[in-house]
């Protein structure tokens, strides 16, 4: 490569890094973390998987990075309208039958996005559904994989904050899946973020403690939130978000290498 090819190469680089670390390090926002991985692996595609008391934020979604944005919604009354589409939706208590249709059509998304309702059957499903939707070089975001006590953490529906058992079905997956990498981005109640390609190595630069993740398969229930608590951080393969900015800009920068 000529250096003034170099030189350009770099400069590129530079600017999208600048553009990802311009605004001041704070808490962020579950669509924020989808814009940033979007724009670091150029992204278009968006599938949100969520229900009608979930999701919430689907109108702050980038309408200009995703050019093609999908909304699935289950547990939906049939007069629930929030004013943005919602491309597949059912009354029924999982998403199953509309999984099913929309893989059906043959299509995957660059990211897809889940914020089930909390329980442990809705979680587990629709983190595997996600999974079968993403293409081989997208990426899966999931809301509320780390609630902050275990008042909000129980399996069943309470009004105001409720992160439920989804911290336990995403744990069950990946702690289970050697073939998939994640971590969880502390911020907004947890955001775990997994992929299938290796090529995100650098983003999840982080790896397992087997002895860990055993005692973790071999929890019941009830002893989980108590483990969870205890190794979190291990867990959860948890990172703050200047971190997670600082992996993304480092990122860019080996792409445009």
């Amino acid at each position: 490569m000529h250096m003034s090819s170099s030189v350009t190469f770099l400069k590129r680089a530079l600017k999208k890094v600048y553009r990802l670390f311009r605004r001041p390090i704070r808490g962020m926002r579950k669509y924020e973390i989808a814009l940033l991985l979007a724009r670091c692996y150029g992204f278009t595609s968006y599938l949100e998987i969520c229900t009608s008391i979930t999701g919430g934020t689907y109108s702050r979604v980038d309408r200009e990075q995703f050019t093609l944005r999908k909304r699935l919604m289950y547990r939906c009354p049939l007069d629930f309208h929030d004013g943005e589409p919602i491309d597949y939706r059912t009354e029924a208590h999982t998403g199953e039958e509309l999984f099913t249709e929309v893989q059906s059509c043959g299509q995957t998304f660059d990211l897809v996005f889940v914020d089930p309702y909390h329980d442990y059957l809705c979680s587990h499903q629709d983190i595997l559904a996600a999974l079968s939707l993403v293409g081989d070089n997208g990426i899966v975001v999931i809301h509320d994989c780390n609630p902050p006590n275990a008042k909000i953490a129980g399996p069943e529906y309470r009004d105001g904050a409720w992160c439920g058992v989804t911290f336990a079905a995403f744990l069950d997956i990946v702690l289970s899946s050697p073939d998939l990498f994640y971590i969880t981005v502390d911020t907004d109640y947890g955001c775990g973020v997994i992929s299938k390609n290796p090529r995100c190595a650098d983003l999840f630069d982080v790896h397992s403690d087997e002895e860990l993740a055993s005692e973790w398969k071999a929890a019941d229930r009830e002893q989980q939130y108590p483990l969870f608590e205890k190794h979190r951080t291990q867990l959860l393969h948890l990172i703050s978000p200047s971190e997670f900015r600082r992996r993304l800009g480092e990122a860019i920068v080996i792409q445009n290498e």
